[in-house]
């Protein structure tokens, strides 16, 4: 009886084990007793995509791991040091096959950001992909990594007792991780939120269906939630963790119908705003019969299968697939058209229908297209074959679904050929030759090629497997110079922050180096062929963000970009100092440097720069001299015509201005003429286009200019600036980054002795339909628009503001995209405006200090050089060194402060409140100011001693100063009569007048410029002249 019983047992077991796999359903009983949380120490490391090698990406995330295992699931937290934060675009590890999001991300109180992710297991490396932008860099990549976890350790055990489900939620069936989207009526929430609000489970109770959304990140700014509508019920909230950015919440929500529901969510950073939740599955339009199409050329899309293994041919594959497009033909079958988009390495592409060839192409043909027809889209898979260095693989995924997007395909009898240059069909942008024929094929001679004589060519280079762009594209022009001569080609190509580059070889020779001067260096190789891939490597160390590595590279010209310049075997002068740097068997410059192609030098109060066909059209131009006159810019322009140059022209707004011409070319060549000047006069800068025209094409390209300062009245110089962060947190770090690239060339303009800014809005910034400044009453005031041209993406604006900034050197911009829905935001600008030089006019002090021994090489020509060398020789200020003052540069509160105390010589021992100063070269001046009420901080235990100190500021210390030393105040606050005195803040107001009724602080033409920064040249002048007051200086 006992053994029947234990057959019965193991029967059982049995039934308990087969039947879930079977599909048929075991009900468990109720899990009486405990769960355990363990977690676990570990390291880990991110190798390459092959897992032969570290990958970079170990620099930018912490070694440390901690696993979880809870509930059977194992999740890992991998943590991104704060410095890099902004760098991770998206981030994605796999498990169940898939690579997934997130489902946590927090960020900790030293600003590191914690990902934390399901995995599968983690004894095996773990497959997972992340995609990089560094804006300093313009490095935009992404990578296939794989994650190693080690050392696993249990550092921590939680088992709690199993406790009985609740009433109200004991029919609840938990569907987990359920995808979903939500909307609302602010696009740009849409994205920000997406990477806060992005896990979410299903339950079902009887016919209702709640969802359990977790809320977490910048959420937590949302303090009411509202179901439905602004008046709706609170929503109910399940649980909640943490406080500010850590706080994690998670929520009910009952959904209807549709499986949608709308949460009101508003806080005091954000308005009421409705967000839509919708659980509905994602219906995809899937085809595969004749009936789903009709004789329309209509768009498709090819899912393909994922390659779990080895390299993922189906990412790679699918970098391959242009536009695709399908239509029903006469005899009810399927015509399919694909676009590729190949490189020099593809050498092959074919389709499959079961074990029949149905398609094929081949590297050679005339069009960069495959076509098949069939009777249904089941069944199909595709192969391509690369080759690099004489090897040639293949790789093949199937094709998991097609869908069809609604789209109709426009196309042309002749878009897709000649795309070598990796985008769409009939979207390439590489052919600038009129005289390449649209025939951009890179295994069709070019017959431009046969002749000796000086070319530009474009270039890419490409990542070690060719499948890719590679971040050396970041580091050079991509045009270069090619000079034939014989049956060798020698190439010169510009290395841009050429510091950073240590490292460069080609074909295993490093090239010679031509020039080296302000970060961009020239070097020069040979190459045997244009039309092969050129193996390369670079070293890449930038010390200031610990990067140091090392690629293997591949060199690809594009040979339909190749461009004749004329017949010369000589390159054109690169200007700046030459190193011949070590060849190592490359080839030396054979032809000699000459200045009269190339050597394009610029005068005056205007700088050049062209924003394409640089190298071309530079060989016509020698030099532009430009002056300001008359508010006009005369400009004149020195051609080189030596080279077949028939026509320069000057265009702006499309419209021409200046033109030379060689009228007589035709009929007599003019052997002595090799330069000539072309002249023009223009109101202003903007879309300016230079056009060379020879007897062979015609080169153009949009000129960019940059201006300097003009005259005293009125001014026009460019000003470098930064789009900074929200000091209030009021705007995620994103949208700067995102809208920061649509505002672009900033000039100081002054006029009639009142400064302003000028701003170019490119882009996405014509959405923008309200602009407004803060003034320094907080309101908002229109900016001005001086020019417009284009519609939409192609709109450029001038815009003009007066220069305000608080006493933080911040401008305030506001932009509403209205109905476009973008969002309305205040921006926050720094502009790098040079200070302005105190009036002179206090004839009080004639008496000149040239018995004092000057020390400083840089107050020569300073308005202020005698009160400098009188504060010096008191010992009042020194330099900056012992030899620089550096008069234009700004003063520090801390700096201003020990000054006024020597000039008072006090000082104090006492342990001083503020935080900021303890233990401070600064502290006992500072604390000697605070105890006679100088100096009070900006609170009870804050000075900023390192922050600027603005001029109005430094008003009220020099009043407090006087009046600590017995003077009496003489005239009323309110007496101002600067043409700013309404940006004076009221507690400076009565120390501002009375420095102007004293001719201390006296303004620039009517001008006080409260809120800028006061620089040392200023300080000395206003300083002195308060010292003498009350007889503490002579």
């Amino acid at each position: 009886m006992k053994k029947f019983l234990q057959y019965v047992a193991m029967i059982v077991l049995m039934l308990g084990a087969v039947l879930p796999g079977l599909g048929m359903e075991v009900k468990a009983e109720e899990n009486t007793g405990s769960s355990c949380v363990v977690d676990y120490s570990a390291n880990i490391k991110m190798l390459n995509e092959q897992q032969t090698a570290d990958s970079m990406m170990n620099s930018y995330v912490q070694k440390e791991a901690t696993v979880q295992q809870k509930d059977g699931q194992f999740t890992v937290d991998i943590t991104v040091p704060q410095a890099y934060t902004a760098w991770y675009q998206d981030f994605k590890v796999e498990s169940g096959g898939e690579l997934k999001k997130a489902i946590e991300k927090t960020t900790d109180t030293n600003g590191n950001d914690i990902y934390t992710f399901v995995v599968d297991q983690y004894e095996q490396t773990i497959k997972a992909w992340v995609d990089v932008y560094i804006p300093m860099l313009s490095y935009d990549h992404d990578y296939i990594v794989y994650l190693k976890i080690a050392d696993v350790t249990e550092v921590n055990r939680v088992c709690d007792e199993a406790t009985e489900q609740p009433e109200d939620n004991k029919d609840e069936i938990i569907t987990k991780n359920v995808p979903f989207t939500f909307l609302t009526n602010n696009k740009t929430y849409d994205t920000y939120f997406k990477s806060y609000i992005n896990y979410a489970d299903l339950a079902t109770i009887g016919e209702e269906k709640y969802a359990y959304i977790k809320l977490t990140g910048h959420t937590y700014a949302f303090t009411t939630l509202k179901v439905g509508s602004e008046n709706g019920e609170d929503v109910k909230i399940v649980s909640s963790e943490g406080e500010g950015n850590s706080l994690v919440r998670v929520i009910k929500v009952k959904l209807d119908a549709d499986l949608k529901a709308t949460v009101i969510m508003s806080g005091d950073k954000y308005p009421a705003t409705p967000f839509t939740f919708d659980f509905a599955p994602i219906k995809e339009q899937i085809v595969y019969l004749p009936e789903h199409f009709n004789s329309n050329n209509q768009v498709i899309e090819f899912g393909l299968t994922p390659v779990s293994s080895g390299a993922p041919a189906h990412t790679i594959i699918a970098s391959l697939l242009g536009q695709a497009y399908a239509t029903k033909t006469a005899d009810n079958k399927i015509a399919v058209t694909i676009n590729l988009v190949v490189n020099g390495t593809t050498k092959g592409f074919s389709v499959k229908q079961g074990n029949k060839m149905i398609a094929e192409w081949t590297a050679g043909d005339t069009k960069n297209v495959i076509k098949f027809t069939v009777d249904s889209l089941e069944n199909l898979a595709f192969t391509s074959t690369t080759e690099r260095n004489g090897n040639a693989s293949t790789m093949s995924t199937t094709v998991e679904k097609v869908l069809l997007t609604g789209e109709i395909a426009k196309q042309e009898e002749n878009s897709s050929e000649g795309n070598t240059n990796g985008s769409e069909s009939g979207s390439g942008e590489n052919n600038n030759n009129s005289n390449t024929g649209g025939n951009n094929n890179s295994n069709t001679e070019n017959n431009e090629q046969s002749t000796n004589g000086l070319y530009t060519v474009n270039f890419t280079f490409l990542n070690e497997s060719g499948t890719g762009s590679s971040i050396m594209n970041t580091y050079v022009d991509n045009q270069a110079y090619v000079v034939k001569n014989g049956s060798s080609y020698q190439v010169q190509l510009t290395l841009k922050n050429s510091s950073w580059i240590t490292g460069f070889t080609v074909n295993g020779a490093t090239p010679s180096t031509i020039s080296d001067t302000n970060d961009v260096r020239v070097v020069q190789f040979t190459v045997s062929n244009l039309a092969t891939l050129q193996n390369a490597w670079v070293k890449v160390d930038i010390a200031d963000l610990n990067y140091h590595h090392d690629y293997n590279i591949l060199l690809k010209f594009e040979e339909a970009s190749l461009s004749k310049i004329n017949d010369s075997t000589t390159f054109p002068s690169t200007g700046g100092s030459t190193n011949s740097g070590s060849t190592n068997g490359s080839s030396t410059n054979s032809g000699t440097n000459t200045s009269t192609t190339g050597n394009f030098s610029q005068e005056g109060v205007v700088k050049f720069e062209f924003a394409n066909n640089t190298k071309e059209i530079a060989v016509f131009l020698q030099k532009a001299k430009t002056v300001f006159e008359n508010n006009k810019y005369k400009v004149m322009l020195s051609l080189n015509i030596e080279n077949n140059l028939q026509n320069f022209i000057v265009k702006q707004n499309g419209k021409e201005i200046a033109k030379w011409s060689n009228k007589v070319a035709s009929l007599v060549p003019i052997a002595t003429a090799k330069t000539t000047t072309l002249s023009f006069e223009i109101a202003t800068l903007d879309n300016l286009v230079f056009e060379a025209i020879t007897a062979d094409k015609t080169i153009s390209t949009n000129v960019s200019a940059t201006t300097t300062k003009t005259n005293e009245k009125n001014t026009r110089q460019s000003i470098t600036y930064k789009m900074v962060a929200d000091p209030n947190g009021n705007m995620a770090d994103f949208i700067t980054n995102y809208l920061a690239p649509y505002f672009t060339k900033a000039e100081l303009v002054t006029l009639d002795g009142k400064r302003y800014i000028e701003m170019t809005l490119i882009g996405k910034a014509y959405g923008f339909e309200t602009l407004a400044y803060i003034d320094e009453n907080g309101k908002q005031q229109k900016i001005e628009v001086i020019s417009s041209t284009g519609e939409k993406m192609d709109q450029v604006r001038v815009v003009r503001l007066p220069l305000i900034q608080d006493r933080n050197g911040v401008t305030k911009i506001f932009v509403d995209s209205g109905s476009l829905g973008y969002g309305a935001y205040t921006l926050f600008f720094t502009f790098d405006v040079p200070a302005l030089e105190e009036e002179t006019t206090n004839s009080n002090n004639t008496e000149k200090t040239d018995n004092i021994k000057n020390p400083f090489t840089d107050i020569g020509n300073i308005f202020s050089k005698d009160e400098i060398l009188a504060l010096y020789a008191a010992g009042i200020s020194t330099g900056t060194t012992a030899t620089t003052f550096s008069p234009n540069k700004n003063i520090t509160r801390a700096q201003f402060a020990v000054m006024v105390a020597r000039a008072l010589n006090i000082q104090s021992a006492k342990a001083t409140a503020f935080k900021d100063v303890k233990g401070q070269w600064f502290e006992n001046e500072v604390q000697a100011l605070a105890e006679v009420g100088i100096v009070t901080g900006v609170n009870a235990t804050t000075f900023n001693p390192t922050a600027n100190i603005t001029r109005q500021q430094a008003a009220a210390m020099i009043l407090r100063m006087l009046e600590y030393k017995g003077y009496k105040v003489t005239v009323d606050k309110n007496a101002l009569s600067y043409k700013d005195a309404n940006q004076v803040v009221d507690y400076s107001k009565q120390a501002v007048s009375e420095l102007q009724a004293l001719d201390i602080m006296t303004g620039s033409n009517g001008y006080l410029n409260p809120e800028s920064n006061l620089t040392r040249a200023q300080m000395a002048k206003v300083l002195k002249r308060s010292l003498e007051l009350v007889n503490l200086i002579d």
